[in-house]
């Protein structure tokens, strides 16, 4: 009888065509994309933490927070009133979890942020000396307790991590739409020229599932129009309103229906 978690591992190195492949799977091109995604990703978030220092750290976040993050949007909305200061706090220490073990050389499977990787980079994170510039503190390891208390879970980064990270790629649709996206994949290709391309280059399937999350994404669970979009979208064919009602879905997340 074969082997099944040989076969398994054969085709896996396989499916590496640049022989560079970190434990032979994630190419180098994308670890480099993650990294960037993810440190966009802490950066965006620890901004927007900056604009809630006077928000009691058990207070229901504001809608304008969660529409500004997208971090956030990958978050299941039946959290929403768990989804405080102190919850958004140790979320963003999980995303700084994942940019820690991406940045992490030699490019073996110390930079793959698997969740078992995350767990226990956190856990490191905890018990490193004060003196460390990576350490937690007293009140952040009050928070990210809090973030896991409240049904906070590592994976929900993970998804945000590879599902931006592949929208932003020749592979999404919202690259498609959007002229700025594609100049930034003409800058990012320059910052990896030197890097040997590979058939996992935009494998994001491959990818997720090899760090434990489903072969396709399940979120975004919020969905937030800008003005034109509501412009557009909520007038019906005969210029009367249209109202529309959230609609949530287990696979496919959360979406706008047109209400009958």
């Amino acid at each position: 009888m074969p082997d099944t978690h040989q076969e398994a591992a054969v085709a896996v190195r396989n499916s590496c065509t640049c022989d560079a492949c970190i434990d032979g799977w994630l190419a180098p091109r994308m670890k480099e994309r993650l990294e960037v995604e993810a440190n966009f990703l802490r950066y965006v978030s620890n901004s927007l933490l900056e604009d809630l220092s006077g928000l009691p750290a058990d207070e229901v976040l504001p809608d304008w927070i969660i529409a500004a993050d997208t971090a956030l949007h990958y978050i299941p909305m039946e959290l929403h009133t768990k989804m405080s200061p102190a919850f958004y706090r140790g979320y963003v220490m999980v995303i700084e979890a994942i940019y820690y073990i991406l940045l992490q050389e030699p490019l073996d499977v110390a930079c793959i942020p698997t969740p078992a990787a995350i767990t226990a980079r956190i856990q490191e994170a905890k018990e490193e000396p004060k003196e460390s510039p990576t350490a937690l503190g007293a009140e952040d390891i009050e928070d990210i307790n809090k973030f896991f208390a409240a049904g906070g879970r590592v994976e929900f980064a993970l998804e945000a991590l590879t599902d931006r990270a592949m929208e932003k790629s020749p592979e999404g649709s919202e690259y498609r739409r959007k002229t700025e996206l594609r100049e930034e994949e003409e800058e990012f290709e320059k910052e990896v020229d030197d890097i040997p391309m590979c058939m996992n280059d935009l494998n994001f399937a491959f990818v997720r599932t090899r760090l434990g999350l489903p072969a396709h994404s399940i979120g975004p669970h919020w969905f937030f129009l800008t003005d034109s979009e509501e412009e557009d979208e909520f007038e019906g064919d005969d210029g009367e309103e249209v109202v529309y009602e959230v609609q949530t879905d287990r696979l496919d997340g959360t979406f706008m229906k047109r209400r009958e």
